[in-house]
């Protein structure tokens, strides 16, 4: 028998009216089952997982079960402290001289006004 897949919109048929967003949270914490890619731009879920998961559903005061794997993702590289910083100093600005050209000054340098 063939797997019968439901696609986001007919989630609300089974009761589960959660935002696009709010699902793949739950999925990535392993809360709802995985979604399959159907085609490029459109995903789905097994009958039988969604079935799986309105059955699951805890009571108001129980919380809720885990049932599918964490999605792991990719860590971030930290930032190396001895890279050249992004942006500019904190407290300096940018100024435009009398030739039209644009500097930055830092808050402790002097700047000659009368020039």
């Amino acid at each position: 028998m063939p797997e019968v897949f439901v696609t986001f919109p007919q989630l609300r048929e089974f009761g589960i009216s959660w935002s696009r967003v709010h699902v793949g949270n739950l999925m990535a914490a392993g809360m709802f089952p995985p979604a399959r890619r159907l085609s490029p731009n459109r995903i789905g879920w097994t009958l039988d997982s969604i079935q799986e998961f309105v059955s699951s559903r805890p009571a108001a005061d129980e919380p809720a079960p885990i049932l599918w794997p964490v999605r792991e993702r990719k860590a971030r590289l930290p930032l190396d402290p001895a890279a050249k910083p992004r942006g500019r100093p904190a407290g300096s600005r940018i100024v435009v001289g009398d030739d039209g050209q644009r500097r930055l000054v830092c808050p402790g340098e002097v700047t000659n006004a009368a020039a």
